[in-house]
């Protein structure tokens, strides 16, 4: 394959854009964050990360702070999750549709208008109709090494009901503490 001027010019000129976008320590020993965003400057995600930038401004006096490209400025939600990708930009503020071919499994989560009311939602995401006990039972039949029930009461708390292959029901724990002892398992290859 071979290079014109053409394609060359237009490989550096692109080149010179993303570095232009890139962090970088600016006069003073500043360093600016470059955050991407599609809707327009007065949307209520686009407002939230101009109020964070004015925060770490604030919080390091003036050492950080966010530099916002919002309206579609550097391109679609592909566009920017692909300068994201390669570093171009530091925060890229997307819909989950926009990753569902890069990971299909968020397709299901970018589908809200299918959802008839928050049990639906919970049933599709579990992925079965059955009741609480034969989705229990399944996950023995699997052996599923953890089951986690999380009603409202737990979410409050922020506990779990916790059902191991191994002990059956373990009761409710704080998350906390099941995160540790899953992370302790994981690195000590016990699960």
């Amino acid at each position: 394959m071979s290079l014109t001027r053409r394609a060359l010019g237009l490989a550096g000129l692109s080149g010179l854009g993303l570095a232009s976008c890139a962090p970088r320590p600016v006069a003073g020993g500043q360093t600016i964050f470059n955050a991407v965003d599609v809707h327009p400057a007065d949307y209520p995600t686009v407002t939230a990360v101009k109020w964070m930038g004015e925060e770490l401004g604030r919080l390091t006096d003036g050492r950080l702070g966010i530099r916002q490209f919002p309206a579609g400025q550097l391109g679609n939600e592909d566009d920017s999750i692909g300068l994201t990708r390669f570093q171009a930009v530091d925060i890229c503020r997307v819909a989950v549709a926009a990753l569902n071919n890069a990971f299909p499994e968020t397709r299901l989560l970018a589908l809200p208008y299918v959802y008839r009311s928050v049990g639906h939602v919970r049933a599709v995401v579990d992925g079965s109709q059955d009741k609480l006990g034969a989705k229990i039972r399944l996950a023995q039949v699997e052996k599923v090494p953890y089951m986690l029930v999380v009603g409202g009461k737990e979410a409050e708390s922020r506990q779990v009901s916790v059902r191991s292959r191994k002990a059956s029901d373990e009761g409710v724990l704080a998350l906390d503490n099941f995160v540790e002892r899953i992370k302790t398992e994981i690195s000590e290859r016990v699960l």
